[in-house]
């Protein structure tokens, strides 16, 4: 009789404690599960450079999965500590809800808006950083050895902390953005779902050129290269029509965004060996004084007398 009496005074007491035991036990096993995604995610990275480096240059592939491993494991570490004391400082307010009548309301005005003062000028830029971390981490948008572009650079995410990303770009130069910046920035991500990249380069050829001498050229020169997907289709497209050439797109599978990056290389070079070997035209000369003629039929670039054409 006397426990039912107390539990119907003290019920508040009494539940909040339990409700927050089992509720940071499920926090910490949540966050232990994600933590071993994130360092089998680790160990199956191939690589964490953009493009090839020597053997000897940089760390070694294995040193760079343990310090990748360690960086996760300290991130997960403060996200679980800081998600339980902000439980804790929870369930404190929560059981605090009947002492509550004994502070005037002047007084709780007082701290309610020095607290708020607080939180939303000084630590606004820090818990918004914060938070994104957390959203990151607990999302599948962005890992650590991911490969990805972002404002036009090519780069692999080196770490994520729980205030700021750093992406390592194909130079070896560092970003290092904060994380409520990489969570609202349209990134590209070369490391999700598909293992096949298609990927293409752009150039312009004069209409003298046949397109299927040139279509055979490019196929055959771009089937060699070494970064492209074997049994992958490669195709010489038509884009566009101007009046000073054709604009063509040349497209093939590549394995991963790091053999996309050499084999548009590659491809622009076949393109430059095909032009010098079938003496190909395209629209990019120093004009100066020179004349574009052009006809009914089809546009054409006049050589001028007396003087070669450069091409850029």
């Amino acid at each position: 009789m006397h426990i039912l009496e107390f539990l119907s005074k003290h019920w508040l007491t009494v539940l909040v404690p339990l409700i927050t035991l089992l509720g940071i036990i499920r926090v910490h096993r949540y966050f232990l599960s994600l933590e071993k995604k994130r360092h089998k995610h680790v160990a199956n990275v191939d690589t964490f450079d953009t493009i090839e480096s020597p053997e000897d240059f940089g760390d070694s592939h294995e040193s760079q999965i343990r310090a990748a491993s360690t960086k996760i494991k300290q991130r997960f570490s403060i996200i679980r500590r800081t998600v339980i004391m902000l439980l804790l400082c929870l369930a404190s307010l929560i059981a605090a809800i009947p002492l509550l009548n004994t502070i005037s309301a002047a007084t709780f005005s007082i701290i309610a808006g020095i607290t708020s003062v607080v939180i939303g000028i000084a630590a606004r830029p820090f818990l918004e950083n914060f938070i994104s971390g957390i959203v990151i981490s607990v999302s599948n948008r962005l890992h650590i050895g991911d490969t990805i572009y972002i404002d036009g650079e090519l780069g692999t995410i080196e770490d994520i902390t729980t205030t700021h990303t750093t992406i390592k770009v194909w130079n070896w130069q560092r970003y290092i953005l904060p994380n409520s910046v990489m969570l609202n920035k349209a990134i590209r991500n070369c490391s999700h779902k598909d293992e096949l990249l298609w990927t293409h380069i752009e150039f312009t050829a004069s209409y003298e050129q046949d397109i299927d001498e040139l279509e055979s050229d490019l196929i055959a020169a771009t089937k060699k290269s070494r970064h492209s997907q074997d049994d992958g289709n490669i195709e010489l497209w038509p884009m566009g029509l101007d009046a000073i050439g054709v604009k063509y797109w040349l497209a093939a599978w590549a394995r991963g965004p790091e053999d996309a990056w050499y084999l548009r290389s590659d491809m622009r070079r076949f393109v430059i060996q095909s032009f010098q070997k079938r003496q190909v035209r395209s629209h990019l000369y120093h004009i100066g004084n020179h004349e574009i003629v052009t006809t009914n039929n089809a546009p054409d670039i006049a050589k001028p007398p007396n003087q070669e054409m450069k091409t850029l």
